[in-house]
């Protein structure tokens, strides 16, 4: 009986203790939608949001001159979603940011962080990170915790790699490095199925990995102003593409896999040193602007005939000496510049292009009129400056929708009189030729109001005849 009631007593005294212990009050997780964040009130201050520190869903600091924030009160908000503290002069994260468990946007930028520090892998709620224009050198591996990030922007800032575990972070749908110092990207870049939009533009980026190209998703892709050689061979697999932006490279040759692109609308390999393309560019069948300026081009495949709904193509400044065959021959094209190339031969069939308005050939070699956009019947617009052209035809009139014709730099001697029957002329540069008369009928051809004679061996008096005469309201003759 006496062990008994001692066992009792025990027990009893144990309870008492437990009785007396306060239970920790574990705080409620309190994450709000999109639409709740949107709809939330922004408190502008943090003595303002002291006033009631549990109801502060959104703080915006930006642009207070702040070094760093009171921990004290800054962990007070224990619900903050939302914290806006650009536009500052922190140099390091404050690190009372990194108790607030209930994060979901984090903006810091425009302020003087050199270091994204490990603590960011506390804010395990965290979709939004945007640190851009800081002197970012490095952020911390343990980024690869905040595995509900959607989108890190860090553009402007001096990284030269991304954490090697990014892949972590697979929900990632937005990456912005525009102007850092990358060199390369992590093979875990791979992993990041989500991802719809990457600006790497401006970096020092010499090759892509070829897990890459699991990126499935990727809808925009900026790669300009960096020193890409190569594409991986399978870059076509990103097949949801639907802008893909690489000026300003080194690439030598595209892969045949981008016949796989086929959402591309607009394709930019400017300023590279491509010279060739592959055969599968015509292929890419949405395509409606292809700009291949400023490389090494000899030629252009003929498959690029079937773009069909090609209506801007870009190609001066390139090395090409012969255009032939159906490679131009496109229904919707309403633009092509080749200009600054070597072209001698301009022979193409356009009898498709019944949408072209405007065609540039300024400053090749071509000795004879291009008597193949005599089909064009749509041209408004006709560049043949710095060119060898020696005659113009008669057939010119069949260009009946014809406003501008630049002719300048070339080799012209005497000028077909039924151009001044020309029914939509409104601007004819003949300046800079081998000239020393022009029909007077020239100044009543009915709409034209621009004329340049400038730089021809004109007779004086002929000089002072066609001044006489002109009703045109800019005569240029000398």
């Amino acid at each position: 009986m006496r062990r008994f009631f001692c066992i009792v007593l025990i027990i009893s005294s144990f309870s008492l203790v437990s009785l007396g212990k306060k239970k920790e009050k574990v705080p409620k997780l309190v994450l709000l939608t999109e639409a709740q964040i949107a709809a939330a009130p922004e408190f502008h201050s943090l003595e303002e949001a002291m006033l009631d520190p549990k109801n502060v869903y959104v703080l915006n600091l930006e642009n207070q001159k702040l070094t760093e924030i009171p921990e004290k009160q800054l962990s007070s908000l224990v619900n903050l979603q939302v914290l806006k503290a650009g536009y500052n002069h922190f140099t390091v994260v404050p690190s009372a940011i990194f108790s607030l468990r209930n994060l979901q946007k984090l903006f810091l930028d425009h302020n003087q962080l050199s270091e994204i520090p490990a603590g960011i892998g506390q804010l395990i709620y965290l979709k939004e990170l945007s640190v851009k224009e800081n002197k970012l050198a490095s952020i911390s591996p343990e980024l690869g915790k905040c595995v509900q990030l959607t989108s890190l922007r860090a553009g402007e800032n001096q990284l030269e790699s991304l954490p090697a575990n990014i892949g972590s972070c697979t929900q990632l749908r937005e990456l912005d490095f525009f102007n850092n110092r990358l060199h390369s990207l992590p093979a875990s870049i791979g992993q990041c199925s989500a991802l719809e939009t990457i600006d790497l533009d401006w970096n020092q980026l010499a090759s892509l990995p070829n897990e890459f190209c699991s990126l499935v998703k990727l809808k925009t892709l900026k790669l300009e102003k960096n020193q890409l050689r190569t594409l991986p061979a399978n870059i076509g697999a990103l097949s949801q593409l639907e802008l893909i932006k690489i000026t300003e490279n080194q690439l030598e040759t595209l892969p045949e896999s981008i016949e796989q692109w086929k959402l591309i609308s607009e394709l930019n390999f400017s300023k590279n040193h491509l010279k060739q393309l592959p055969e599968s560019i015509g292929e890419i069948s949405q395509l409606r602007t292809l700009d291949l300026s400023q490389n090494q081009l000899l030629s252009i495949p003929e498959s690029m005939g079937k773009l069909s709904n090609l209506e801007t193509l870009y190609l001066h400044n390139n090395k090409i000496e012969i255009l032939q065959g159906e490679s131009l021959n496109l229904p919707n094209i309403r633009e092509i510049t080749l200009s600054i190339n070597q072209l001698s031969r301009f022979t193409c069939t356009m009898s498709r292009c019944a949408k072209l308005t405007r065609i540039d050939l300024e400053m090749n070699k071509l000795k004879d009129f291009p008597t193949c956009l005599l089909t064009v019947k749509s041209l408004e617009y006709l560049n043949l400056n710095t060119n060898e052209i020696s005659d113009i035809p008669e057939s010119v009139m069949e260009l009946s929708s014809l406003k501008e014709l630049y002719l300048n730099k070339n080799q012209v001697v005497t000028l077909t009189k039924k151009l001044a029957q020309h029914p939509a002329l409104e601007i004819l540069d003949l300046g800079e030729n081998k000239l020393p008369l022009v029909p007077l009928s020239f100044l009543e051809i009915p709409h034209l109001r621009q004329l340049n004679l400038a730089g021809n061996p004109l007779y004086k008096w002929h000089i002072k005849q066609l001044k006489e005469r002109s009703k045109i309201k800019e005569l240029v003759v000398e």
